[in-house]
């Protein structure tokens, strides 16, 4: 799934398409339900994102009810439901994606799945302001700004489309975290219009910062063993340095690279040609 995003955020989509449908058929061919049902899931995300509504909605008309996900999981196919149901923008799907947010909301909160409450949070943000509501939009994607700040999230507010750009410009006017809003807004690159429905959602690389497109030669040796999902502890041992090095070298990472965390640093590190 990771790597049909990076293809589509390099503007590659038949190649994402492709990596989708080895994905549906690896998971026909034994017969894993679980996968099955996640790759079709992802099938219609990618169809959404290509500007493919009807083939989208109709993943999500067969989809059925809210049901709750076991966690750890990387991938929430309700998450797309919501963004389908947003991009139909009738009064009826409005109405399905604010039933199925707020069960998912009232969910995760009760597990602590801060990560995914954080999306949420921002879908019911669009929904509201699709609806009108500006204050419960601004003070949806508030608690989502403030959940997300400690962990200097930026992919998971631009994966959900430039629709959110005003309302985090109006939020950073107010004073609600404008030095990490302002790293989100850079993150969706230049300023576009909001997507209409049918439309495909934004999903630009995140642009590395100017004057930083170059890695030295420890970052790279680091960046690599990030990508082997090498703990701190594994990577100052093969490379003979501190742990605190080692986090100083991340830190780094993340700041040449415009992005927080070691996985979004890979990503982002994969997206600009620093991974292969």
């Amino acid at each position: 799934m990771l790597l049909a995003r990076i293809r589509q955020a390099q503007n590659r989509p038949e190649e994402a398409r492709a990596i989708v449908d080895a994905m549906l058929s690896l998971a026909l061919e034994i017969g894993d339900g679980a996968i099955l049902s996640d790759a079709r899931a992802f099938q219609a995300e990618l169809a959404l994102r290509q500007g493919r509504l009807a083939e989208a909605s109709a993943w999500a008309a067969q989809s059925g009810s809210y049901r709750p996900i076991p966690l750890p999981y990387a991938f929430v196919p309700h998450d797309v439901q919501a963004l389908i149901l947003l991009a139909q923008d009738t009064p009826a799907s409005r109405q399905q994606a604010r039933e199925l947010l707020s069960q998912m909301n009232d969910y995760f909160s009760a597990i602590h799945s801060t990560t995914i409450r954080i999306r949420v949070l921002a879908l019911q943000a669009m929904l509201y302001s699709a609806e009108g509501d500006e204050p419960q939009a601004l003070a949806a994607l508030e608690q989502s700004i403030t959940l997300a700040e400690p962990g200097g999230f930026l992919r998971l507010f631009v994966d959900l489309g430039t629709a959110l750009q005003p309302l985090l410009r109006k939020l950073a006017h107010q004073g609600v975290a404008p030095a990490y809003i302002d790293e989100i807004l850079a993150a969706f690159g230049p300023d576009e219009a909001s997507p209409r429905v049918g439309q495909p959602l934004s999903t630009d690389p995140v642009p590395p910062p100017p004057g930083s497109t170059l890695l030295t030669h420890r970052e790279l040796d680091v960046l690599q063993l990030l990508a082997a999902r090498r703990t701190d502890k594994e990577i100052a041992d093969a490379l003979v340095i501190s742990p605190r090095t080692v986090s100083s070298h991340i830190d780094h990472l993340g700041d040449k690279l415009g992005v927080r965390g070691r996985r979004a640093i890979v990503e982002a590190a994969r997206v600009q040609g620093f991974l292969t």
